[in-house]
């Protein structure tokens, strides 16, 4: 996007599931270490739990993180 002249917004979710892991078994830690060297601007959670089961993720990537970190809790959820 640079080469191109335009400067966007690198955005990744990372999915937790009901276990407390990613689906390979995971921690939030892992995609963390994974996904920072690429330059993304928000690392945030898609998950399969709710707000609830969602805290320790997010306080975990607030800690380690300077930007925002978005939240998608989806259990129960009727779209």
């Amino acid at each position: 996007m640079t080469a191109a002249g335009a400067e966007l917004p690198l955005i990744a979710q990372v999915t937790i599931e009901t276990t407390g892991a990613m689906l390979l078994g995971s921690e939030i830690g892992a995609a963390l270490t994974a996904l920072e060297p690429l330059g993304i601007s928000l690392i945030g959670l898609n998950c399969a739990t709710g707000p609830g089961e969602m805290s320790e993720h997010l306080r975990y990537l607030a800690g380690t993180r300077a930007s925002r970190c978005p939240a998608c809790p989806t259990r129960d959820c009727r779209c």
